[in-house]
Protein backbone atom coordinates (compact mmCIF):
# COMPACT_ATOMS: atom_id res chain seq x y z
CA UNK A 1 0.00 0.00 0.00
CA UNK A 2 1.75 3.63 -0.91
CA UNK A 3 1.10 6.02 1.44
CA UNK A 4 -0.33 9.62 0.92
CA UNK A 5 0.24 11.98 3.68
CA UNK A 6 -2.08 15.34 3.23
CA UNK A 7 -0.60 18.71 4.72
CA UNK A 8 -3.68 21.57 3.84
CA UNK A 9 -4.98 25.20 4.66
CA UNK A 10 -8.77 25.22 4.79
CA UNK A 11 -9.58 26.30 1.49
CA UNK A 12 -12.67 26.85 -1.13
CA UNK A 13 -10.32 26.15 -4.53
CA UNK A 14 -9.27 22.69 -2.57
CA UNK A 15 -12.60 21.34 -1.93
CA UNK A 16 -12.28 18.44 -4.43
CA UNK A 17 -9.38 17.63 -2.85
CA UNK A 18 -11.62 17.70 0.86
CA UNK A 19 -14.36 15.92 -0.73
CA UNK A 20 -11.43 13.16 -2.08
CA UNK A 21 -10.72 12.28 1.19
CA UNK A 22 -14.07 12.44 2.87
CA UNK A 23 -15.68 10.34 0.41
CA UNK A 24 -12.71 7.92 0.32
CA UNK A 25 -11.86 8.51 -3.33
CA UNK A 26 -8.25 8.53 -2.57
CA UNK A 27 -8.12 4.43 -1.94
CA UNK A 28 -9.42 3.59 -5.31
CA UNK A 29 -6.01 4.47 -6.01
CA UNK A 30 -4.57 2.25 -3.77
CA UNK A 31 -3.20 4.69 -1.56
CA UNK A 32 -3.04 4.77 2.37
CA UNK A 33 -4.12 8.31 3.46
CA UNK A 34 -2.04 9.54 6.45
CA UNK A 35 -3.53 11.56 9.03
CA UNK A 36 -3.88 15.36 7.66
CA UNK A 37 -2.45 18.11 9.94
CA UNK A 38 -2.49 21.73 9.51
CA UNK A 39 0.27 23.76 8.06
CA UNK A 40 1.05 27.05 6.76
CA UNK A 41 3.39 28.08 4.46
CA UNK A 42 6.09 29.47 7.09
CA UNK A 43 6.37 26.30 8.24
CA UNK A 44 6.10 24.02 4.77
CA UNK A 45 9.63 23.84 4.50
CA UNK A 46 10.22 22.08 7.81
CA UNK A 47 7.31 19.48 6.99
CA UNK A 48 7.99 19.14 3.49
CA UNK A 49 11.98 18.93 3.69
CA UNK A 50 12.96 18.39 7.05
CA UNK A 51 14.58 21.81 7.57
CA UNK A 52 13.92 25.76 7.31
CA UNK A 53 14.58 27.15 3.64
CA UNK A 54 13.84 30.96 3.95
CA UNK A 55 12.55 32.92 6.60
CA UNK A 56 10.40 34.40 4.13
CA UNK A 57 7.12 32.71 3.81
CA UNK A 58 7.38 32.19 -0.18
CA UNK A 59 4.82 30.53 -2.90
CA UNK A 60 5.41 26.57 -2.93
CA UNK A 61 6.39 26.50 -6.32
CA UNK A 62 9.00 28.61 -5.16
CA UNK A 63 9.60 26.78 -2.02
CA UNK A 64 10.68 23.80 -3.72
CA UNK A 65 12.12 24.65 -6.51
CA UNK A 66 14.42 26.46 -3.67
CA UNK A 67 14.67 23.12 -1.92
CA UNK A 68 15.32 22.09 -5.16
CA UNK A 69 18.41 24.17 -5.74
CA UNK A 70 19.40 25.05 -2.41
CA UNK A 71 22.84 23.38 -1.41
CA UNK A 72 23.09 21.12 1.15
CA UNK A 73 19.14 20.51 0.48
CA UNK A 74 17.85 17.09 -0.66
CA UNK A 75 13.98 16.27 -1.50
CA UNK A 76 12.85 13.50 0.27
CA UNK A 77 9.45 13.25 -1.30
CA UNK A 78 8.97 11.85 -5.13
CA UNK A 79 5.92 14.10 -5.98
CA UNK A 80 3.98 17.05 -4.59
CA UNK A 81 0.68 18.15 -6.12
CA UNK A 82 -0.46 21.62 -5.21
CA UNK A 83 -4.30 22.24 -5.87
CA UNK A 84 -5.74 25.52 -6.22
CA UNK A 85 -2.47 27.97 -5.08
CA UNK A 86 -4.26 30.80 -3.29
CA UNK A 87 -4.78 34.39 -3.48
CA UNK A 88 -5.30 35.01 0.35
CA UNK A 89 -4.50 31.50 1.89
CA UNK A 90 -1.04 32.06 3.23
CA UNK A 91 -2.14 34.65 5.45
CA UNK A 92 -5.94 34.01 6.25
CA UNK A 93 -8.24 37.02 5.78
CA UNK A 94 -6.97 39.52 2.82
CA UNK A 95 -5.36 42.98 3.28
CA UNK A 96 -3.28 44.97 0.99
CA UNK A 97 -0.29 44.53 3.29
CA UNK A 98 -0.76 40.42 3.64
CA UNK A 99 -0.80 39.99 -0.36
CA UNK A 100 2.75 41.45 0.27
CA UNK A 101 3.95 37.60 1.38
CA UNK A 102 2.81 35.71 -1.93
CA UNK A 103 5.15 38.22 -3.90
CA UNK A 104 7.95 38.06 -1.64
CA UNK A 105 9.56 35.51 -3.05
CA UNK A 106 13.73 34.74 -3.05
CA UNK A 107 14.39 37.17 -5.18
CA UNK A 108 17.36 35.03 -6.14
CA UNK A 109 14.32 32.74 -7.67
CA UNK A 110 13.07 35.03 -9.60
CA UNK A 111 10.01 33.80 -10.63
CA UNK A 112 11.45 30.22 -11.90
CA UNK A 113 11.95 30.30 -15.53
CA UNK A 114 11.86 33.90 -15.80
CA UNK A 115 15.99 33.65 -14.65
CA UNK A 116 18.42 32.17 -16.11
CA UNK A 117 19.57 31.08 -12.78
CA UNK A 118 17.72 28.36 -12.64
CA UNK A 119 16.99 26.69 -16.46
CA UNK A 120 15.83 23.69 -15.16
CA UNK A 121 13.49 24.26 -12.34
CA UNK A 122 11.33 20.94 -11.99
CA UNK A 123 8.31 19.72 -14.20
CA UNK A 124 5.23 21.97 -13.69
CA UNK A 125 1.59 20.05 -15.56
CA UNK A 126 -1.01 23.31 -15.43
CA UNK A 127 -4.74 21.48 -16.02
CA UNK A 128 -6.56 24.60 -15.15
CA UNK A 129 -4.03 27.20 -16.04
CA UNK A 130 -5.97 30.44 -14.54
CA UNK A 131 -4.95 33.99 -12.68
CA UNK A 132 -1.40 34.52 -11.42
CA UNK A 133 -0.21 31.20 -10.69
CA UNK A 134 -1.71 29.87 -14.11
CA UNK A 135 0.53 32.27 -16.15
CA UNK A 136 3.84 31.63 -14.56
CA UNK A 137 2.98 27.83 -14.95
CA UNK A 138 1.98 28.13 -18.57
CA UNK A 139 6.04 29.35 -19.16
CA UNK A 140 7.80 27.04 -16.24
CA UNK A 141 5.95 23.93 -18.12
CA UNK A 142 8.09 24.47 -20.86
CA UNK A 143 11.31 23.38 -18.83
CA UNK A 144 12.58 20.14 -18.97
CA UNK A 145 12.95 18.11 -15.51
CA UNK A 146 16.58 17.42 -14.31
CA UNK A 147 17.19 13.95 -13.54
CA UNK A 148 18.25 14.75 -10.19
CA UNK A 149 14.65 17.02 -9.24
CA UNK A 150 11.78 14.41 -8.31
CA UNK A 151 9.15 17.22 -7.49
CA UNK A 152 6.22 17.94 -9.92
CA UNK A 153 3.61 19.67 -9.58
CA UNK A 154 0.35 19.52 -10.99
CA UNK A 155 -1.80 22.90 -10.66
CA UNK A 156 -5.30 23.16 -10.33
CA UNK A 157 -8.09 25.45 -9.09
CA UNK A 158 -9.44 28.81 -9.68
CA UNK A 159 -6.83 31.67 -9.01
CA UNK A 160 -7.65 34.60 -7.55
CA UNK A 161 -6.37 38.10 -8.30
CA UNK A 162 -5.66 41.06 -6.13
CA UNK A 163 -3.78 44.38 -7.46
CA UNK A 164 -0.81 43.69 -5.61
CA UNK A 165 -0.41 40.79 -8.22
CA UNK A 166 -0.75 42.78 -11.40
CA UNK A 167 2.68 43.34 -12.15
CA UNK A 168 3.45 40.01 -12.04
CA UNK A 169 0.54 39.37 -14.89
CA UNK A 170 1.85 42.60 -17.13
CA UNK A 171 4.92 40.71 -16.64
CA UNK A 172 3.44 37.33 -17.77
CA UNK A 173 1.30 39.00 -20.66
CA UNK A 174 4.61 40.85 -21.74
CA UNK A 175 6.67 37.24 -22.28
CA UNK A 176 3.55 35.81 -24.48
CA UNK A 177 1.43 34.18 -21.78
CA UNK A 178 -1.63 34.17 -21.54
CA UNK A 179 -4.00 34.95 -18.25
CA UNK A 180 -7.35 35.94 -16.70
CA UNK A 181 -7.71 37.46 -14.17
CA UNK A 182 -10.10 37.18 -11.24
CA UNK A 183 -10.73 39.42 -8.72
CA UNK A 184 -12.02 38.89 -5.22
CA UNK A 185 -15.48 40.10 -4.82
CA UNK A 186 -16.76 38.03 -1.25
CA UNK A 187 -14.67 39.14 1.60
CA UNK A 188 -16.43 35.84 3.41
CA UNK A 189 -14.46 33.61 0.68
CA UNK A 190 -11.00 32.41 1.36
CA UNK A 191 -8.93 30.76 -0.93
CA UNK A 192 -5.85 28.70 0.55
CA UNK A 193 -4.22 25.59 -0.98
CA UNK A 194 -3.94 21.87 -0.61
CA UNK A 195 -0.97 20.04 -0.72
CA UNK A 196 -0.36 16.03 -1.26
CA UNK A 197 2.85 15.00 -0.55
CA UNK A 198 3.87 11.52 -2.12
CA UNK A 199 6.37 9.63 -0.04
CA UNK A 200 9.16 7.45 -1.11
CA UNK A 201 7.15 4.93 -2.27
CA UNK A 202 5.91 6.68 -5.28
CA UNK A 203 7.94 7.90 -8.07
CA UNK A 204 7.21 11.82 -8.94
CA UNK A 205 6.85 11.11 -12.44
CA UNK A 206 3.77 8.31 -12.47
CA UNK A 207 2.08 9.94 -15.28
CA UNK A 208 -0.80 7.15 -14.87
CA UNK A 209 -0.72 7.84 -11.21
CA UNK A 210 -1.19 11.31 -12.07
CA UNK A 211 -3.73 10.78 -14.56
CA UNK A 212 -5.49 8.69 -12.29
CA UNK A 213 -5.84 11.20 -9.69
CA UNK A 214 -6.89 14.29 -12.18
CA UNK A 215 -9.75 12.15 -12.58
CA UNK A 216 -10.42 11.46 -9.03
CA UNK A 217 -9.96 15.47 -8.46
CA UNK A 218 -12.36 15.91 -11.81
CA UNK A 219 -15.26 13.34 -10.19
CA UNK A 220 -15.28 15.52 -7.19
CA UNK A 221 -15.19 18.69 -9.02
CA UNK A 222 -18.54 17.24 -10.65
CA UNK A 223 -19.80 16.03 -7.17
CA UNK A 224 -19.56 19.73 -5.60
CA UNK A 225 -21.66 21.14 -8.06
CA UNK A 226 -24.28 18.93 -8.31
CA UNK A 227 -27.09 20.81 -6.21
CA UNK A 228 -28.35 17.48 -4.82
CA UNK A 229 -25.22 17.55 -2.86
CA UNK A 230 -26.00 20.47 -1.18
CA UNK A 231 -26.18 19.43 2.09
CA UNK A 232 -23.42 16.92 2.36
CA UNK A 233 -21.02 19.39 1.14
CA UNK A 234 -22.09 21.46 3.77
CA UNK A 235 -21.46 19.24 6.62
CA UNK A 236 -18.04 18.21 4.93
CA UNK A 237 -16.77 21.83 4.92
CA UNK A 238 -18.34 22.42 8.47
CA UNK A 239 -15.59 19.89 9.11
CA UNK A 240 -12.81 22.66 8.17
CA UNK A 241 -14.16 25.09 10.60
CA UNK A 242 -15.70 27.77 8.10
CA UNK A 243 -16.61 30.81 9.97
CA UNK A 244 -19.74 30.71 7.45
CA UNK A 245 -23.34 29.88 7.62
CA UNK A 246 -24.89 27.44 5.60
CA UNK A 247 -26.51 29.54 3.39
CA UNK A 248 -23.33 31.60 2.69
CA UNK A 249 -21.43 28.04 2.08
CA UNK A 250 -24.14 26.85 -0.13
CA UNK A 251 -24.70 30.12 -2.41
CA UNK A 252 -20.90 29.80 -3.26
CA UNK A 253 -21.59 27.12 -5.35
CA UNK A 254 -24.91 28.20 -6.70
CA UNK A 255 -25.43 27.85 -10.93
CA UNK A 256 -21.65 25.83 -10.62
CA UNK A 257 -23.25 22.61 -12.40
CA UNK A 258 -23.14 24.46 -15.83
CA UNK A 259 -19.43 25.77 -15.28
CA UNK A 260 -17.35 25.78 -18.44
CA UNK A 261 -14.31 26.93 -16.34
CA UNK A 262 -14.96 24.20 -13.54
CA UNK A 263 -12.35 21.45 -14.67
CA UNK A 264 -9.84 19.66 -12.15
CA UNK A 265 -10.76 22.63 -9.70
CA UNK A 266 -13.37 24.75 -8.55
CA UNK A 267 -14.43 28.34 -9.40
CA UNK A 268 -15.87 29.80 -6.40
CA UNK A 269 -19.38 31.65 -7.84
CA UNK A 270 -18.40 34.61 -5.96
CA UNK A 271 -15.14 35.43 -8.41
CA UNK A 272 -14.75 37.41 -11.39
CA UNK A 273 -12.72 37.46 -14.36
CA UNK A 274 -11.29 40.55 -15.97
CA UNK A 275 -7.97 42.04 -18.00
CA UNK A 276 -6.26 45.08 -16.24
CA UNK A 277 -3.67 47.16 -17.93
CA UNK A 278 -1.28 48.50 -16.16
CA UNK A 279 0.87 51.78 -16.53
CA UNK A 280 4.24 52.18 -15.28
CA UNK A 281 3.39 54.23 -12.67
CA UNK A 282 0.87 51.66 -11.56
CA UNK A 283 3.88 49.65 -11.22
CA UNK A 284 5.75 52.61 -9.36
CA UNK A 285 2.91 52.27 -7.00
CA UNK A 286 3.29 48.73 -6.59
CA UNK A 287 6.88 48.79 -5.66
CA UNK A 288 6.73 51.46 -3.09
CA UNK A 289 4.03 49.91 -1.61
CA UNK A 290 6.20 46.54 -1.99
CA UNK A 291 9.03 48.10 -0.11
CA UNK A 292 6.94 49.25 2.94
CA UNK A 293 7.51 48.61 6.82
CA UNK A 294 6.75 45.23 7.89
CA UNK A 295 3.26 45.08 9.78
CA UNK A 296 2.91 42.85 13.35
CA UNK A 297 3.20 39.85 11.49
CA UNK A 298 6.82 40.27 11.07
CA UNK A 299 7.21 39.60 6.76
CA UNK A 300 9.93 40.48 5.00
CA UNK A 301 10.34 43.69 3.74
CA UNK A 302 12.31 45.87 1.78
CA UNK A 303 13.33 43.54 -1.17
CA UNK A 304 14.70 45.26 -4.08
CA UNK A 305 13.15 45.57 -7.33
CA UNK A 306 14.62 43.04 -9.86
CA UNK A 307 16.59 44.06 -12.36
CA UNK A 308 14.33 42.33 -15.07
CA UNK A 309 11.68 43.96 -13.87
CA UNK A 310 13.70 47.37 -14.42
CA UNK A 311 14.48 46.37 -18.02
CA UNK A 312 11.25 44.73 -18.84
CA UNK A 313 9.37 48.11 -17.76
CA UNK A 314 12.18 50.75 -18.29
CA UNK A 315 11.48 52.08 -15.32
CA UNK A 316 14.25 54.78 -13.75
Amino acid sequence: MKVLSVGYLSSLSATPLLVCEQKGWFNELGFELKPRRQIGWSSLAKNLFGGELSASIMHPSMLIAKAAHSPGNTLSVRGCLVIGFGGDGLVGKTSRREQLTLASIDEKIRFGTFSPDFPDFCAVKSLHPIGYSGSFIQQIEKVPVPACCGVELIESGFIDMYYTYQPWIKIAERKGVGYNISIEENKTACHASRILVFDDQLIGRDRVFLEDLRAIIEKASDWICNPSNADELYEILKQEEWPLTKEEILSLFKGRENSTTLQTGFQCGALTTRSINLSNEDIRSFWNWYNCSVDDRGFANNIPIPDWVYDLYHIS
